[in-house]
């Protein structure tokens, strides 16, 4: 796996259904472009996060290096935040994934769920005896 804070500060980052907007916190002090996207936020992360569905964000197509999903794969329409990181990510360019294991029964199933909408995975693990992670790599399709 491909930690996050060792990607080239040029790449930028989104970071679907944030929360608090830890990554970009800790990111953009050291020089990383960090876009960060929850569906509510507080007065004091006003400044770090957009307001927006993860999966309807305002990104232009093909014009991020990193998409995370953090714990935040929880709704309904997951699946649809799944083709969104899809659309704005760059081809050959990163999709991380760590979620609850109760969320995803089947790693493997995930994994080819993720594969079918445009992903190769390069890496999965059960981290802990709580949460599955997954690195994903967005495939370059002729349609680009």
């Amino acid at each position: 796996a491909l930690p996050i804070c060792s990607i080239p500060t040029s790449w930028i980052i989104a970071d679907m259904g944030c929360g608090d907007a830890k990554i970009a916190k800790a990111l953009t002090p050291k020089g990383y472009k960090v876009h960060s996207f929850d569906l509510c936020s507080s007065e004091a992360n006003k400044d770090f996060i957009t307001v927006a569905s993860s999966a309807r964000t305002p990104l232009g197509p093909s014009s991020v290096d990193v998409a995370v999903f953090s714990l935040s794969l929880m709704a309904t329409d997951w699946f649809a935040c799944i083709l969104e990181a899809h659309r704005v990510l760059k081809p050959k360019r990163l999709l991380k994934i760590i979620e609850v294991r109760s969320r995803i029964p089947s790693a493997a199933q995930f994994a080819e769920l993720v594969a079918n909408v445009g992903f190769t995975c390069e890496w999965q693990d059960v981290v802990g005896n709580y949460f599955v992670a997954f690195d994903f790599t967005r495939n370059e399709l002729a349609a680009d």
